[in-house]
C-alpha cells in the first residue's frame, strides 16, 4: 500500500512539473513524497518486526535523520539547479527526485 501511495504522490509531482509548476513547488512536492513514502515503509516494517513493543525513540530518530538527509539533499539540489548556467525544466528536478527514490529503494533491499 505504501508503494502505491508513494507512486501516486510521485505521479502528482511529475504532473505538476509537466504543467509548469515552479521549481520550488516541484522540489517541495518531491521532498514530501520521499518523506511520506519512507515513513510509511518504516512504520509498516516496525509494526511487523516489533509488534506492540515501544518504539517511540526509534521512530523519532528515524524521522529526524531521514528528514535531515532529505532536506540536505533538497538544499543541494536547489542550489545546483539555481546555479546551473543553462535553463532546466522543473521536470528535470522531478527526475532527480525519482533517482533519489530509486536509490533509497535499492539500498533498503
Amino acid at each position: 500500500m505504501a508503494n502505491l501511495v508513494g507512486a501516486a504522490l510521485f505521479g502528482a509531482v511529475l504532473l505538476a512539473g509537466v504543467q509548469g509548476a515552479s521549481t520550488t513547488t516541484v522540489l517541495a512536492g518531491g521532498v514530501g513524497t520521499v518523506l511520506a513514502w519512507t515513513f510509511a515503509h518504516s512504520a509498516l516494517e516496525l509494526r511487523d518486526d516489533l509488534g506492540e513493543a515501544r518504539s517511540r525513540r526509534l521512530e523519532l530518530s528515524h524521522t529526524a535523520g531521514t528528514t535531515g538527509l532529505v532536506a540536505g539533499a533538497a538544499v543541494v539540489a536547489a542550489v545546483l539547479f539555481r546555479a546551473s548556467s543553462f535553463e532546466l525544466p522543473p521536470l528535470a528536478l522531478a527526475a532527480l527526485v525519482l533517482a533519489g527514490v530509486a536509490l533509497t529503494a535499492a539500498l533498503r533491499r
